[in-house]
């Protein structure tokens, strides 16, 4: 389930008070970046740091190049700026020199991913929303895309998934200009 823009403000705005520093710094940046790439937890906790690109031959835009841990499909997404700045940012208070959000860049995958998902879960339920979850927050990226008209086959390569079909399943609900499409056909025949 998509966040709204209200729900999604609220968790930015509650990290600095549940958390301190450079936590909150860096919670922030990996909450906006997940928000705004379509990374599920795993792909973002994992992120290297080079797979952070500026593309100078296209004005300087910051796009995340990575393959999805679940899948092993590629992903080259561009994120917004002002997310790239803040996620350079976080870079630099990391302590690995390797990735962007796991810290040490030791001990095991999933034990850096399960400190995030805890991190995540404090943060959704000070705002309000008990049984939210940081899927939330791809799901927010895909129907953010597809409410404004970009193509599900678009969609499906930037999230990432190995078929169209994963993306319709989870997706199709939210497109309203096919339903839109569909309704005038159907009305068209009347």
């Amino acid at each position: 389930m998509p966040l709204t823009d209200a729900q999604y403000a609220k968790l930015l705005k509650v990290i600095p008070i549940e958390f301190d520093g450079t936590r909150a710094k860096r919670i922030h940046a990996l909450v906006r970046l997940m928000r705004h790439s379509g990374l599920a937890i795993r792909d973002t906790v994992t992120l290297e740091r080079s797979e952070l690109k500026k593309d100078d031959k296209r004005g300087g835009l910051y796009r995340i190049v990575t393959s999805r841990q679940k899948t092993g499909t590629h992903v080259s997404v561009p994120i917004p700026p002002d997310v790239a700045k803040e996620v350079e940012a976080a870079m630099k208070l990391n302590q690995s020199a390797k990735y962007i959000f796991w810290n040490s860049g030791t001990g095991t995958e999933r034990t850096a991913v399960t400190n995030w998902q805890h991190d995540i879960k404090q943060m959704f339920v000070a705002s309000g929303m008990p049984n939210g979850h940081s899927h939330q927050l791809r799901d927010t990226f895909a129907v953010s895309l597809l409410q404004r008209g970009v193509p599900m086959e678009e969609v499906s390569k930037l999230l990432g998934h190995t078929s169209i079909k994963t993306t319709e399943k989870s997706y199709a609900p939210w497109v309203t200009a096919r339903q839109d499409r569909l309704d005038s056909l159907i009305v068209g025949t009347w």
